[in-house]
């Protein structure tokens, strides 16, 4: 996809008005193709520009996050603390020149946080608002081997910087409509609440679930708080086989990150056991107008066409689409017939229908 095109899907992906943890993991896959990379990490700042939460594509990026809590977060090794990071530092930074000196490629830093992830060479920069309060940190990570960041990517990255700063406020009317997603995983989980297996997406995913801040506790501190949602999900799937009046075996969490929901099954046997092992799936719900989005990006419309869609998606008429857009009605006329043709559509319910089936 051309570079152009890319820009302008995160432009609009930071107009949702979705806030800016619920749009990063379609923002940094995204990035991917503006700006190849082997792995993106989002640190988020508080109020007082300390560390107060990360998003990484890292899978293990809970344990990790527990070493560098304990160990770099308020500095090490040549590298200053992340708030002295966002105090200090202004634009984009890419290359060797982020790191403190030769010898930190054997420091403790970079092999107990950078190695394990198969990170090398960052280009980073921190985000802010137009106050110019930094509401976090854009990391975008290469593997050793990997060609250095250009001085256009780098260009490419300091665009972006302000819409992604417009896509970390979210709209606090927005009613989001939600659907299914591929963004799961599973939990094992003897009666009434022992986690004995959890795949590493299940445990980002109830991280976020749950909206747990960064701790020293990592995954024992995760479990802890988990427990009374496992308990309740295998009380009720018991409940609910023994013919006793209970809720299904599903539960919904609402956080900054999204909907997540959760639902228990049996693992060995339809029936019952007092010991028996307990499925617990854990899924992202995926915002309508983000998959809309996606659905439209590789449905070939143009980024006038698409702002058009999402506008009308949005229960915007054709006059108020128009001045939305400010362009006039016989314009957005004209964008919808082109619309239709491309998609082979004939009113907006089969095209809404064609783009929610991706």
């Amino acid at each position: 996809m051309k570079q152009s095109a890319v820009a302008a899907y995160i432009r609009q992906l930071c107009s949702l008005g979705l806030g800016g943890k619920a749009i990063m993991p379609e923002l940094f896959r995204a990035l991917h193709d503006a700006i190849p990379s082997h792995l993106n990490v989002f640190m988020y700042a508080d109020r007082h520009g300390e560390y107060a939460d990360v998003y990484s594509e890292y899978p293990k990026f809970l344990e990790l996050n527990v070493q560098f809590l304990s160990e770099f977060v308020d500095g090490a090794d040549g590298v200053p603390s992340f708030a002295e990071c966002l105090r200090t530092r202004f634009g984009v930074e890419a290359n060797e020149t982020v790191f403190p000196g030769e010898g930190f490629l054997r420091s403790d830093y970079y092999n107990l946080i950078y190695r394990p992830q198969g990170a090398h060479l960052p280009l980073q920069a921190a985000v802010r608002d137009r106050s110019g309060r930094a509401l976090g940190a854009i990391l975008v990570y290469r593997a050793p081997g990997d060609p250095r960041y250009s001085p256009e990517e780098m260009r490419l990255m300091a665009s972006f910087l302000p819409h992604i700063a417009h896509g970390m406020q979210s709209r606090p009317e927005l009613s989001v409509a939600t659907s299914e997603s591929e963004d799961r995983g599973l939990l094992i989980v003897q009666p009434p609440a022992d986690v004995l297996y959890a795949s590493p997406q299940a445990r980002s995913l109830a991280h976020f679930a749950l909206n747990r801040a960064p701790d020293v506790e990592g995954e024992r501190g995760l479990d802890a708080a988990l427990l009374p949602v496992l308990s309740r999900l295998c009380v009720n799937l018991r409940d609910a086989f023994t013919g006793r009046a209970a809720p299904p075996p599903t539960t919904s969490l609402q956080s900054p990150w999204g909907l997540f929901t959760l639902r228990a099954y049996w693992l060995e046997s339809l029936q019952p056991q007092e010991n028996g092992l307990v499925g617990i799936t854990i899924e992202r719900r995926e915002p309508m107008s983000l998959r809309l989005l996606r659905s439209m990006r590789v449905s070939g419309l143009t980024g006038r066409q698409r702002e058009l869609c999402l506008l009308l998606f949005d229960g915007l008429s054709i006059p108020a689409a128009a001045k939305r857009l400010r362009i006039s009605k016989h314009t957005v006329v004209d964008h919808l017939k082109k619309i239709y043709l491309k998609l082979d559509v004939h009113n907006r319910d089969e095209l809404r229908s064609k783009l929610e089936g991706g």
